[in-house]
This record gives C-alpha cells, sequence and structure tokens, in this order.
C-alpha cells in the first residue's frame, strides 16, 4: 500500500506541473519533482524539505557545489551529480537565449522593448496597459487595463479585457509599469498573463509579450525561456 501510495503521489506532482508549471509550486515541490528522476525508487520528499530548509531559493540549490549537495542526508552520488549537470544545462541555455536576442536575430523584441520603457519614461504611479500591434508588429495604439495599479490583478474585470480584445489588432502586449519592487514577474502576474492568453484565444488576437518596466530596467516574457508554458498558450 505505501508503494502505491508513493507512485500516487508522484504522478500527481507530475500531473500538477503539466497542468499548472510552476505556478504555486515551492523550492521544496520544485526539488522533489526534480529528483524523481535521478532517485526513483525512493521517497524525495524529505530530501526536498531538506533543500528548502538549507537553500531557500532556487538558485542556490542549483548553484551549490557537489560536496554541499552530498551533505544532504539521501542526496546520493548521481543525484547530486545530475543536479550538477542540470545547472550546466539551464546556464547553457542562459548563455544561448543571451546571444541569440540581438538586434539582427530579434529585432521586434528590442523595438518592443524600447516602446515600453519610453512609454513609461514619465510615469511616477504603476499602472497596468495592451499595446495593441498589427500583423506586422506595428503599433496601432494602447489602452490603460488599470492606472494607479496596485498588484491586485484579481480585481481586474474580465469582461472588460474581452471588449478590449476586439479591438482590430492583431497582437498585444501587456505592459506592466512598477514604481518600485523591481522587474520581475510574481506568481499572480503569471497567472494573469495565462488567463489573458486565454481571453485572447476567444478573441482571435495573440498575446505577444508580457513586458514588465521600472526604473532598474524591462522583462520580456518572450525572452525568458523559464515561461516557455506561458509562451505556448499564445499559439
Amino acid at each position: 500500500m505505501e508503494q502505491r501510495d508513493k507512485k500516487g503521489h508522484r504522478q500527481r506532482m507530475r500531473s500538477r506541473y503539466i497542468k499548472s508549471g510552476f505556478s504555486g509550486m515551492t523550492l521544496r515541490d520544485i526539488a522533489e519533482l526534480l529528483l524523481f528522476y535521478p532517485i526513483s525508487r525512493r521517497d524525495t520528499q524529505p530530501i526536498a524539505e531538506d533543500i528548502q530548509k538549507r537553500f531557500k531559493s532556487l538558485e542556490a540549490f542549483l548553484t551549490a557545489d557537489k560536496e554541499e549537495l552530498l551533505s544532504i542526508d539521501g542526496m546520493g552520488e548521481s543525484a547530486a551529480e545530475f543536479i550538477d549537470f542540470f545547472n550546466e544545462v539551464c546556464e547553457k541555455c542562459i548563455e544561448s537565449k543571451d546571444e541569440a536576442y540581438t538586434e539582427e536575430t530579434m529585432p521586434e523584441l528590442l523595438v518592443l522593448k524600447k516602446t515600453a520603457y519610453e512609454y513609461y519614461c514619465e510615469n511616477s504611479e504603476p499602472r497596468l496597459d495592451v499595446l495593441f500591434l498589427d500583423n506586422e508588429l506595428n503599433y496601432i495604439s494602447a489602452e490603460a487595463i488599470c492606472q494607479n495599479f496596485s498588484g491586485d490583478y484579481g480585481s481586474i474585470n474580465t469582461d472588460s479585457l474581452r471588449q478590449l480584445m476586439k479591438k482590430s489588432a492583431s497582437y498585444i502586449v501587456l505592459l506592466e509599469y512598477r514604481s518600485d519592487g523591481g522587474y520581475y514577474p510574481n506568481e499572480e502576474g503569471i497567472a494573469f498573463v495565462k488567463l489573458l492568453a486565454n481571453i485572447c484565444k476567444s478573441t482571435n488576437v495573440t498575446l505577444y509579450d508580457y513586458i514588465l518596466v521600472n526604473s532598474e530596467g524591462t522583462f520580456s516574457i518572450y525572452a525568458d525561456y523559464r515561461f516557455s508554458d506561458v509562451l505556448d498558450l499564445r499559439r
């Protein structure tokens, strides 16, 4: 019975990831799911709990040296090597992405990021807007979703969004300006982007990108491979 329960737990974890991606997953959840592959016959939950207590963040866990990983009870040589290899793969992907997104290979992304930054450069209040583009990604217009945006995505009227999507545009870009708090999306923001992508599908408009801006810089979900599950929704 215990072995069947463990198999069921692993399947539930995998199904949860397939359905929702990393949304709502803690470091412990991600570590446990990752350890399913090098550790196929033992319970990985206690190891994942130790990882969460020790490292606090996914980056700290993945970049830990092999000796530190081996000091975790139950990790083992093959699992530590797998984590080390996985981190190397992630770093290689980041390097490849950085090389790929250049002015020559991806001019439209740079133009959009520049447009977003310039659009917000004189704003001091956080806000959420939609940028409308034609089928060649040329700017048509911009509409405010929420001025003085507090970060409460759940308060946004989805019926109003559906009406906005009926404009004569082929693509939209969701723009968010933050006066503080960095320019990296949080879980609530990613969940809202997924909702918007599905609304777009029902109105024959494609969500092209989510660009987040503040005084520190500009984030584009299109340029970040870690959000491939979100990008899949726009097709």
